[in-house]
């Protein structure tokens, strides 16, 4: 497992300069906050099926609008951490 995640932040620096020399915009869909960061570029946090954080992470990070996406940027900045809270995992409406 250590190994393809290397390999995925391996490849976001060469993923970056094709979108960049294609002029083209992708998404990049990932559960893995190390790689999305990575990135560098404006990012949206799902939770529960809803988008609840968009922006620069730097932006992000620095003010973090749920405790969920606290997590995650202290998850990608200095390993895993406690989730946020117990209702994360509760399924939502309609999600079952």
């Amino acid at each position: 497992m250590i190994a393809r995640n290397l390999i995925a932040l391996d490849l976001v620096p060469l993923l970056r300069t094709l979108f960049a020399e294609r002029q083209t915009t992708a998404l990049y869909v990932t559960h893995k906050s190390r790689e999305a960061v990575a990135f560098d570029t404006r990012i949206a946090v799902l939770e529960g099926g809803q988008i609840v954080a968009d922006g620069l992470p730097a932006d992000l990070a620095a003010t973090p609008p749920t405790p969920f996406v606290r997590a995650l940027f202290a998850e990608s900045t200095r390993g895993p951490q406690e989730p946020p809270a117990p209702d994360r995992y509760r399924p939502h409406e309609g999600n079952e």
